[in-house]
C-alpha cells in the first residue's frame, strides 16, 4: 500500500470512529452494500465471466473507477461458487433470470422432518453435517467413486473462484483505501437463524415456535452448544472501535417482542455486553422490520450497535434510538431503482441533515445491490459524487 493510499485510509478510519463515537467527523463516511451487482455496472453478466477468475475480477473492479467509498458494508465479491452445487447435486443456489444475481431457493431444499428433532437435538454437530449433506447434495447418496469424482471436480474450479474474489478483496481495499469493518469476533448470531436457514426452512420454522416450541427450544439450546467456541480474551478490544464485529436479525423480524427477546435479544445482551463495554461495538444487518423491538438496544453500551435498516423508516427509527445507538442510512433502495437522480439527492440530503449533526451517523444503503436494474449506473454515479461533496464540513 503506497503512502497515499495509506494515509487515505488512516482518514477513512478516524471519520468512522468519529462518527461512531457521536463525533461530527470531517465528512461522513459513505458506503455500500453490494454483491454481483458490480458485474452488471459494465454491462456484462456474471455468467458470461465467470469461469475466468481474472476477467471477472476486472470486470466487477469497473465501478471503482468511476465511484468513490469510504467503505463497503459486508464485504465484496461473489458469495456463493455455482459449480459447486451443480457438481455436487443440489439446488440450493443458481442464478437469476438476470444471469448475474445468485438466488438463494429455499423452497428447493430438502429439509429436516419434525421426526428427526430428537436426533438434532442429541447430536446436533453430526446431523448438521452427516444427515444434513445427504438431502440437499444428492450425489452423496450414490456410488463412493461417483461422489470422489464430483467433489474433485468441483474444488478444481472453487481454486478459480478463491482466486476472483482474492483479487476483487484486494481491488476494494488494498488498492483504493476503502475499508471493510468486518472484525473479528465478538459477534451474534441466533441459533434460531441456523435452524431458519439450514434445517428446517420459513414455512416449517415458524409453524415449529407455535406447535412445538418444547422441541425447537430443546434444539436451540443444542446447536447453541454445538456453536460455542471459547471467548477471546476482553481487553483484546480495549480501546479499539474499529473494524467491528457483526450480527443479524433475520427470521427474527417476523417475531412478536417477545418472542424476539427469548430467541434472539437476551442471549445477544448476555454474548456480547462484556465486550461492548468495553468499547467494542457490532455491526447489525437488518433483514425485514423491527422497529417494534428497537428500543431494547438501549440496553446495551451508548453507541456500542451501528443499525443497517432495511424495510424500517430511518427516520422513525431514529426517533425512537438515534441518541443512543448509531443509524446507517442514505441510498434508498426503492429510489436507486425507480426515483429520479433529483428525488435521490433530496431523500440523501434529508438523511445528512437529520442524522449527521452531533455524530452517530454513517451513509449507507438499506438494501443490498445485486442485479443490473438495482439503479442505473449514470444515476449511481451523479449520486455518489454529490453526497461525497455535501458530506464534508
Amino acid at each position: 500500500m503506497d503512502k497515499a493510499i495509506e494515509e487515505l485510509r488512516n482518514e477513512r478510519i478516524q471519520n468512522m470512529v468519529d462518527a461512531v463515537s457521536f463525533k461530527e467527523p470531517k465528512k461522513i463516511p459513505v458506503g455500500l452494500e453490494m454483491s454481483t451487482w458490480a458485474f452488471a455496472y459494465t454491462g456484462k453478466t456474471y455468467k458470461e465471466v465467470m469461469h475466468d477468475p481474472y476477467l471477472a475480477a476486472e470486470t466487477y473492479l469497473k465501478f471503482l473507477d468511476d465511484m468513490e467509498f469510504d467503505w463497503f458494508a459486508l464485504g465484496t465479491g461473489v458469495p456463493q461458487y455455482l459449480p459447486l452445487y451443480e457438481a455436487l447435486e443440489c439446488k440450493d443456489y443458481a442464478l437469476a433470470h438476470d444471469d448475474t444475481m445468485i438466488q438463494h431457493i429455499q423452497s428447493a431444499g430438502q429439509y429436516m422432518s419434525v421426526e428427526e428433532y430428537p436426533m438434532l437435538i442429541e447430536d446436533p454437530y453430526g446431523f448438521s453435517t452427516e444427515v444434513m449433506p445427504r438431502k440437499n447434495y444428492k450425489i452423496f447418496n450414490g456410488p463412493k467413486d461417483k461422489a470422489y469424482e464430483a467433489l474433485k471436480k468441483a474444488a478444481t474450479g472453487y481454486k478459480d473462484f478463491l482466486i476472483m474474489n482474492d483479487l476483487i478483496n484486494k481491488g476494494c481495499y488494498a488498492d483504493t483505501g476503502t475499508l471493510t469493518h468486518m472484525g473479528p469476533y465478538p459477534g451474534f448470531n441466533s441459533s434460531l437463524t441456523f435452524v431458519f436457514d439450514n434445517l428446517r426452512g420459513m414455512v416449517n420454522t415458524l409453524g415449529d415456535i407455535r406447535r412445538r416450541p418444547e422441541l425447537l427450544d430443546a434444539a436451540c439450546e443444542a446447536i447453541a452448544k454445538m456453536r460455542y467456541t471459547p471467548l477471546p480474551d476482553i481487553d483484546t478490544f480495549v480501546g479499539n472501535p474499529f473494524p467491528w464485529g457483526s450480527s443479524v436479525y433475520h427470521v427474527e423480524c417476523f417475531l412478536s417482542p417477545p418472542l424476539y427477546d427469548k430467541y434472539y435479544f437476551n442471549d445477544l445482551k448476555n454474548t456480547l455486553t462484556p465486550y461492548l463495554e468495553k468499547g467494542s461495538k457490532i455491526f447489525l444487518k437488518g433483514e425485514g422490520q423491527f422497529l417494534d423491538t428497537v428500543e431494547r438496544f438501549r440496553e446495551l453500551p451508548k453507541g456500542s450497535v451501528i443499525m443497517m435498516l432495511d424495510q424500517d423508516d430511518p427516520f422513525e427509527v431514529y426517533k425512537k434510538i438515534g441518541d443512543w445507538q448509531i443509524i446507517t442510512a442514505g441510498f434508498s433502495a426503492d429510489l436507486l431503482k425507480v426515483g429520479t437522480l433529483e428525488q435521490c439527492k433530496d431523500y440523501a440530503k434529508r438523511c445528512l441533515d437529520t442524522f449527521a449533526p452531533g455524530g452517530g451517523f454513517l451513509f449507507n444503503n438499506n438494501k443490498p445491490l445485486l442485479g443490473g436494474k438495482d439503479t442505473q449506473p449514470d444515476k449511481l454515479r451523479e449520486l455518489v459524487a454529490y453526497v461525497n461533496e455535501i458530506s464534508r464540513k
